[in-house]
């Protein structure tokens, strides 16, 4: 909420609000210090906030999905699956090892063990068919 206040104060500051706005706020009851169970808004994602931004993606667009589909007649639509973002580190773990090895893998990923990549990048499959039909 200070963010507000600080607003206001900063558009009265540079004349763009009458000062009357900006003293009209301390009447307002959830405005008052302490009065509010609102949080002031974080600035900066993490691991969780990041995840609930993709699942509230693929919700939304599941649900557009959804209605189109009814609009259209069509009874079973092609939804996105959900998917989380661990999937994408493994991902650029295994393609990063499938093009330059397993250290490239373990530096990029920050595992101080490759024993930790080795479960994080998966091994090239096509490459090990590869071995194989060469040595026969």
């Amino acid at each position: 909420m200070d963010k507000i206040r600080r607003m206001f104060k900063w558009g009265v500051s540079r004349q763009m609000l009458p000062g009357s706005n900006y003293h009209a706020l301390a009447t307002v009851e959830g405005l008052k210090k302490g009065r509010t169970t609102a949080r002031e808004p974080k600035t900066q994602y993490n691991k969780d906030s990041y995840s609930r931004a993709v699942r509230r993606a693929i919700d939304k667009a599941n649900r557009e999905i959804t209605r189109q589909a009814a609009e259209a007649g069509t009874t079973d639509p092609q939804l996105h699956p959900h998917w989380h973002l661990t999937q994408l580190r493994h991902t650029a773990g295994t393609e990063i090892r499938r093009h330059y090895g397993l250290e490239a893998a373990q530096v990029v990923l920050g595992h101080a063990k490759a024993d930790v990549t080795q479960v994080h990048a998966e091994c090239d499959q096509a490459l090990a068919a590869d071995v194989m039909r060469q040595i026969g």
